[in-house]
């Protein structure tokens, strides 16, 4: 008999408190997930995968500290190079997520770090779902 699982939305954790401390706790335990979903900014038709956030959180998890890591991709992600998935970060991703996070109050967001993915699949660790329609900037 497999003991129960209980999910844990830390996103909501973390937005919902005034606590900075309790924020930045809650940051670093999402990157030591048993699983952790998001996705990309850009794909390079030849598989390379760029993913940009302002603090670390996501893409520390996506590095290396979530056991278990999926990304869902919408086609709109798709870029012909690396150069232009480098563009998209900062002319789409960057505008959309500033954008987003002023709509709820924020001050805004920036690019802090920035990480290329090639080859992930062979290890086993990430997965990719790349779904046929548009999702996200």
């Amino acid at each position: 008999m497999h003991a129960e699982r209980k999910l844990r939305y830390f996103r909501a954790e973390t937005q919902n408190t005034n606590d900075a401390a309790a924020r930045n706790e809650n940051r670093r335990q999402a990157t030591l997930a048993e699983y952790f979903i998001g996705s990309v900014n850009a794909l390079t038709e030849d598989g390379i995968a760029v993913a940009a956030d302002a603090g670390g959180t996501r893409v520390g998890g996506y590095v290396f500290a979530a056991t278990n890591v999926i990304w869902v991709v919408g086609i709109n992600k798709i870029v012909p190079r690396l150069e232009d998935a480098v563009r998209r970060v900062w002319e789409v991703a960057l505008p959309g997520e500033d954008a987003r996070i002023k709509s709820i109050g924020g001050h805004g967001s920036e690019v802090g770090k920035m990480v290329f993915f090639y080859n992930e699949a062979r290890r086993g660790r990430i997965r990719m779902l790349l779904v046929g329609e548009d999702l996200g900037f």
